[in-house]
């Protein structure tokens, strides 16, 4: 066995109250160690090939055993890092949908096997998107189900709370409030709060469907308390919920971000982050070049349009509904235990195509903060357009005094003085662009 020197590691800031023991970073990768109590399970999982049956079916990033040691841990694992992280409230409808769907279908597996998850942990906090693609993130919330089928997927409530009320907001056109009511990482979003919001109480027409659906399920397997009869339960729920789809995305300049991210990624491979409006055409260039991509905005509509092609074309493009006005700040222990936008939105190349123009002109920030946190976000190299003052909008804006003195040159000094180097170049009549990057 090698030894992991206690010194060289650090602890997720997420992994620090799992009976089961305690993810960490090492050289750069992503490891679990077992307790001495729970490492016999994790071995009994891996030798009936289980956790290779998970990995293979998608439930889970590949996993795989070590042979390295840490002190106060049995068993150490490894994890396949996933490119990006993102939270159930910055996720679009379709993608709480697909991931309500994916939690029913893995406990159903797991049941399968007489396995369940840990208590309370059927939950979306759990799970990450590789590409359009959930992963359960966990494995230490596996645990045997022990003959309990009358007790131990009672997490229908937990599921309701943190999937099925905040995805039937989304439908209803509220993602604002189901976004909010999603930060309550604890206890996610209370039956009371939900029946005040949409009206749904004892009685009204959804009430009736799921009273009639337990009744249907009951009546077809019998008693409505074991495992597969409740999952059947919060399938219906899931599927009686329906919003309406987004319009089509607009059409993409493939030929122009093509030939821009090809020269990109021959000298900084890895990530690209797509942020502004023009983003988006982007995000879907560089993930259907297989390379993986996280497409961030507050425009709702654009997320879904943005996780639909994904889904459809099976790409690496991860979508978030977020925003770079206000970022969404560390929450839990800390302020670490749910980590900050910022350091989740990071790439080796980002895209800000229309970022100014939003920012500056529609949102006031100033060029110097944008210039900042579009730096927070870079770790090797930002491609950013800014619009001319002979831009139309740009030109009507022009006549007030907060952006009196804009110009695409006071948009590269701003730049100057976050990144190592600024390079310019006008490809447009209406929009220069600025390559920056960051010293090593």
């Amino acid at each position: 066995m090698r030894s992991i020197p206690l010194d060289e590691i650090r602890f997720h800031s997420t992994s620090f109250c799992d009976s089961t023991g305690r993810v960490f970073w090492w050289k750069e990768k992503l490891y679990r160690g077992i307790y001495s109590e729970r490492a016999d399970f994790q071995r009994e999982l891996f030798e009936k090939g289980l956790i290779d049956r998970m990995v293979a079916e998608g439930f889970i990033p590949l996993t795989e055993r070590t042979d390295f040691s840490l002190d106060g841990f049995s068993m150490v694992l490894h994890h396949q890092r996933l490119p990006f992280v993102t939270y159930p409230f910055e996720w679009c409808f379709e993608q709480m949908s697909v991931v309500a769907f994916f939690l029913i279908k893995f406990v159903r597996f797991l049941a399968a096997n007489q396995l369940t998850l840990d208590w309370q942990d059927t939950n979306p906090w759990n799970v990450l998107f590789e590409g359009s693609q959930p992963r359960y993130i966990d494995v230490g919330s596996i645990v045997p189900l022990c003959g309990k089928t009358s007790t131990h997927w009672n997490e229908i409530e937990c599921f309701k709370r943190y999937v099925y009320y905040p995805l039937v907001l989304l439908a209803q056109g509220r993602p604002r409030v189901a976004r909010a009511l999603l930060n309550d990482y604890e206890f996610g979003l209370h039956q009371d709060d939900f029946s005040d919001l949409t009206g749904i109480k004892e009685g009204s027409t959804l009430a009736t469907f799921v009273e009639r659906a337990r009744r249907f399920i009951r009546r077809r397997t019998g008693s409505g308390n074991n495992p597969v009869n409740q999952l059947d339960f919060a399938q219906a729920l899931i599927r009686s919920v329906e919003a309406p789809p987004p319009p089509s995305p607009p059409a993409t300049d493939a030929g122009f971000w093509g030939t821009m991210l090809e020269s990109l990624l021959r000298a900084s491979p890895g990530s690209v982050l797509a942020l502004g409006d023009d983003g988006l055409a982007a995000a879907i260039c560089a993930a259907e070049k297989g390379v993986p991509a996280l497409f961030v905005h507050r425009n709702e509509m654009l997320v879904r349009q943005a996780y639909i092609r994904s889904k459809e074309h099976r790409t690496p493009l991860v979508c978030a509904v977020g925003d770079l006005r206000y970022p969404q700040p560390g929450m839990g222990a800390l302020n670490r235990e749910i980590a900050p936008a910022f350091e989740r939105y990071g790439a080796s190349i980002v895209v800000a195509a229309g970022t100014v123009k939003e920012l500056h002109f529609e949102r006031t920030m100033t060029l110097d903060q944008i210039a900042e946190t579009l730096r927070r976000v870079t770790s090797q190299t930002l491609v950013v357009s800014a619009p001319h003052r002979s831009h139309p909008e740009v030109e009507k804006a022009l006549r007030e005094q907060f952006f009196s003195s804009y110009s695409p040159e006071a948009v590269g000094a701003a730049l100057a003085r976050h990144f190592s180097k600024v390079d310019r170049t006008d490809s447009t009549a209406d929009t220069a662009w600025f390559m920056c990057s960051v010293d090593d």
